[in-house]
């Protein structure tokens, strides 16, 4: 571990192999502090060398190379990126979905949703979509919507919901799917079974 704090001093280029392969090593300690000085080692010339590599590597230096490139914020480095996501290794491919939540744009949504519509990965992608500011302010908006249009079919004095939904109920309690949201959101009273 201080033969990888020598590596990082050094700052060039010279130094890269060494460090990814320490980076890919099992032993936790070793790879954790490999990984940490690629991604503090300086210059456009480490990104470029990064980029050059994930063009051909597979497997664990893939993976490895990828969260590099999400660290680092190599931009350069999201086309092979984004081509990852249907990788059949998965851990490649978790590196991959949390790098683009990390370097992407909201153009990019249009990849990550053909992998999911391979069934690959949904919850991983999803959640990865979901830490991005964007993504909230958009899942926000999203509900604003929906609340408000439901508050204005809402008919108070009854505390149900009016309009098409009205008919959606269930024979036998009264209620339909959303009086448990609704209920949860403390618009229905007490008494909801």
């Amino acid at each position: 571990v201080a033969a990888i704090g020598v590596l990082e001093k050094l700052g060039s280029t010279s130094s890269l192999p060494a460090l990814l392969n320490a980076a890919v090593s099992p032993e936790k300690e070793l790879s954790q502090a490999a990984k940490a000085s690629l991604t503090r080692l300086p210059g456009a010339a480490v990104d470029a060398e990064l980029v050059k590599r994930l063009a051909t590597a597979s497997g664990v230096e893939r993976q490895t190379l990828i969260e590099l490139a999400g660290r680092r914020q190599v931009e350069s480095a999201l086309p092979a990126i984004k081509r990852s996501v249907t990788d059949s290794n998965a851990g490649v491919r978790k590196a991959a979905y949390e790098a683009i939540g990390i370097l992407g744009k909201e153009g990019d949504l249009p990849d990550l949703v053909k992998a999911l519509q391979q069934g690959q990965d949904r919850e991983q992608a999803e959640a990865v979509f979901a830490q991005r500011p964007e993504g909230r302010r958009q899942a926000q908006a999203l509900l604003e919507l929906f609340w408000t249009d439901v508050a204005a079919n809402f008919w108070w004095p009854n505390r149900r919901l009016a309009g098409a939904h009205s008919r959606n109920y269930d024979y036998l309690h009264g209620t339909g799917g959303l009086d448990r949201h609704l209920w949860a959101a403390g618009w229905l009273g007490t008494d909801y079974q």
